[in-house]
């Protein structure tokens, strides 16, 4: 089994070390844990959904510390959830970079409406669904 979609607490909706996330995955049977964390959206919206931008590479650094850490136990892989349209805060060279090894794609905006953001949940009331 495996499992790619793992925040950390540097999006602001998680909470834990990365390596009790990795403990849980080996007890649970996952071979292979991808990190997937939510890639850095402008500040005015980022508080509770992404990291920063100045934080993205000691996140991927993180990430691959822990696969060293956890090297023979458990594969990890390094990722970011990005998502669309991609905001100019995701530095576009991670898409290229050799150590990220995959990126998922979201959609969390319908224009500059964050739609499923509990703070803004309420314009579902001004929409015909």
């Amino acid at each position: 089994m495996v499992n790619y979609h793992n925040h950390t607490a540097l999006c602001g909706h998680a909470k834990g070390e990365m390596s009790e996330y990795v403990e849980k995955a080996i007890e649970k049977g996952i071979v292979e844990f991808g990190f997937s964390d939510h890639a850095a959206m402008p500040d005015d919206i980022r508080q509770g959904v992404s990291m920063g931008s100045s934080e993205m590479e000691g996140y991927v650094e993180s990430v691959m510390k822990c696969r060293e850490d956890f090297a023979g136990r458990i594969d990890i892989k390094v990722g970011f959830e990005v998502d669309f349209p991609p905001f100019n805060t995701f530095d576009i060279a991670y898409f290229t970079d050799p150590r990220i090894d995959f990126i998922i794609g979201s959609c969390h905006f319908l224009g500059d409406w964050p739609f499923d953001h509990p703070e803004h949940i309420e314009r579902f009331n001004e929409k015909d669904i």
